[in-house]
């Protein structure tokens, strides 16, 4: 099996994920795959968005990888 990798974005309050610009979304398949660690990091960075958290994710919430984001 070859897990998949997604990187992703989702707001500690609402529990959102990032779906794009002004666009929050609840259904995990929908929200936007930044694909890269780093890219995720440089999206929060540039955008001063301290209430998310990174989270890395591989189709199994058990192996899920979540990292505060700070800007």
């Amino acid at each position: 099996m070859n897990p998949t990798m997604r990187v992703l974005l989702q707001d500690r309050q609402s529990r959102l994920y990032f779906g794009g610009l002004e666009q929050w979304t609840p259904d995990i398949a929908r929200a936007t795959n930044f694909e890269q660690l780093l890219s995720a990091i440089e999206f929060v960075r540039q955008n001063k968005q301290a209430h998310l958290d990174i989270l890395m994710t591989f189709g199994e919430p058990r192996y899920d990888v979540r990292i505060a984001a700070t800007p």
